[in-house]
């Protein structure tokens, strides 16, 4: 298989960067006494965001409306920093006073909590005097987007070393206080700058659609909602245990959250109008979810019952509306969902996700690259010198028994279909079947070891359904088998594709029935209405 290497690029990102702001308001918390010695310390505070089509920054994603900055040791807070005085560059400089202890060095925990009348339903008022404990509880129920959005920093163990003697080459004040000589009675230290990189305590997400090159017929999306199971009541500002978001309730509505698509008119893949990596953006601006650790690792197969569910309608010229279901991943916060959407007229839906985790990086480099699977077509046999498939595949009801251990030539493989897989790179990828046009109540997807152990199933409520398998040396079986004994069923095609849900939660679909080699899966699909390609295999549903 040959090799290639992907880019993607990082997106919505915290960083530092040089700016200004004023107009700012300094409160001490400790007393200022003989063991204690007031300190300015010389703070950069930023953040970047990225846009959801090209990866520049947007303003408002970036922008600082108000600044709070906390400093404690341990429970005891001794600074604090406020302003209202907005900063178009989502950065600022400054000095900030505390009060330490004069004879050691000082480890000193810094909270920042930026455009908070972003946050709506606030659990308390923050002020000068909001305690430790209630910046680490402090919840939301809802976003005011024209306040920005809200961002946070949390850096623990920053020390401060209040020994050393006073610098001659103390930096000024970048933002000076209202009141000029606030400083006059503080010892500035050398002139070492503190960076607080700011972040977003909400995930991002963008929708993007193309049609299938060669489509005519005009596509549009109609309606794009997120399934209201998925939805959180609230959100903490400040980072959380796995286990305490799991306590988050679901929002409880009888509706599902609305989006709003653009109107215009899809364009083909990589075609005129699409954008630069060939989709089309669809949602009208993007959307903030709460954080929600529960979802999804394939975007076509139901994950956790309360993970979030896009429901994206749609509609071709000529045609009625269809729908289509997209199984998104956990959310968590500062993290940049990029749904992809490429459709064609004949049924064929077919999805993947990027999800960017935002590291900073002081040189402006936010690439990550990693090194495309190794791995086989789906095979007739376990081997490498399987022979070539000469017959459509076919499934027909027998029985609605899914084994844990699978009997080839035993009446409980009656009916069934089974492929051969094998990814041997790179270590640590991993790879999961998904069936496209399929519901899990009427056929069953499962995967078989070399000693063949079921160790995959499509089943949500199968204990095997989260798993996914790692590359390594051995190949699997897949099997598919028909669940549901209506007869009307027969006749349905169900596409069955490969998914690699690793590598920065990306889930694309591998090319397993390459039309370029002798091992391209016939099929019996009439002419016109084909959706078999090269990354799916159309599997028949007959009578026996």
């Amino acid at each position: 298989m040959r090799k290639v290497r992907y880019l993607f690029f990082a997106a919505f990102v915290a960083a530092c960067c040089g700016g200004a702001m004023s107009g700012c308001i300094k409160e001490d918390g400790a007393t200022p006494g003989s063991d204690t010695k007031n300190v300015p310390v010389l703070l950069n505070i930023g953040t970047r965001s990225v846009d959801a089509t090209d990866g520049t920054p947007t303003s408002e994603e970036a922008k600082l409306h108000t600044l709070r900055v906390y400093a404690f040791i341990g429970n005891e807070r001794v600074g604090y920093y406020y302003s209202e005085v907005p900063s178009e560059k989502g950065s600022v400089r400054f000095l900030m006073d505390m009060t330490l202890k004069s004879t050691t060095t000082q480890t000193v925990d810094f909270y920042v909590v930026a455009n908070e009348q972003a946050m709506t339903g606030g659990s308390h008022t923050l002020s000068a005097t909001t305690t430790r404990d209630q910046l680490d509880g402090y919840t939301f129920t809802g976003l005011s987007l024209t306040n920005g959005l809200p961002m946070f920093c949390k850096k623990v163990g920053v020390e401060i070393d209040v020994a050393q003697d006073k610098d001659p080459n103390a930096p000024e004040d970048p933002n000076p206080p209202v009141n000029a000589g606030d400083h006059d009675d503080h010892t500035q230290l050398a002139a070492e700058t503190i960076k607080l990189e700011l972040r977003r305590p909400v995930a991002k997400l963008g929708v993007f659609a193309a049609k299938q090159p060669g489509e005519t017929a005009e596509l549009t999306i109609t309606g794009l909602a997120l399934q209201r199971q998925g939805m959180r009541t609230s959100n903490y500002l400040m980072p959380q245990s796995e286990e305490t978001l799991k306590g988050m309730q679901a929002s409880g509505s009888d509706t599902d959250f609305a989006l709003v698509p653009v109107q215009a008119p899809v364009a083909e893949l990589n075609g005129p109008g699409a954008g630069d990596d060939g989709y089309t953006p669809v949602l009208e601006a993007p959307f903030y979810p709460f954080e929600n650790p529960w979802g999804s690792d394939a975007p076509n197969a139901p994950g956790a019952p309360d993970g979030n569910v896009l429901v994206v309608s749609y509609r071709f010229a000529g045609s009625d509306v269809r729908t289509h279901e997209v199984y998104l991943p956990a959310m968590l916060r500062n993290h940049y969902y990029r749904v992809r959407c490429l459709v064609n007229n004949s049924g064929l839906f077919t999805v993947e996700y990027l999800v960017a985790d935002w590291e900073n990086d002081d040189d402006d480099n936010w690439e990550s690259t990693f090194e495309y699977p190794t791995y086989t077509n789906l095979l007739t046999e376990g081997n490498q010198q399987a022979p070539d498939p000469v017959t459509a595949p076919t499934i027909y009801y027998y029985s609605a028994d899914v084994p844990d251990h699978f009997v080839a030539n035993d009446p409980s493989s009656a009916g069934t279909c089974s492929f051969f897989f094998q990814m041997s790179a790179p270590s640590g990828q991993r790879w999961t079947p998904t069936l496209m046009n399929a519901a899990t109540t009427q056929y069953s997807l499962a995967v078989y070891d070399n000693t063949d152990k079921k160790v995959y199933d499509n089943d949500p409520n199968d204990p095997m359904h989260t798993a996914a398998i790692e590359a390594g040396p051995n190949f699997y079986r897949i099997v598919v088998r028909v669940l549901d004994p209506d007869v009307s069923l027969a006749g349905n095609f169900v596409m069955l594709g490969i998914n690699t849900p690793s590598w920065l939660g990306d889930n694309q679909l591998l090319l397993i029935n390459k039309t370029d080699t002798g091992l391209y899966w016939p099929t019996n699909e009439p002419e016109d209405q084909r959706v078999s390609s090269d990354i799916l295999i159309g599997i028949e549903h007959i009578i026996q």
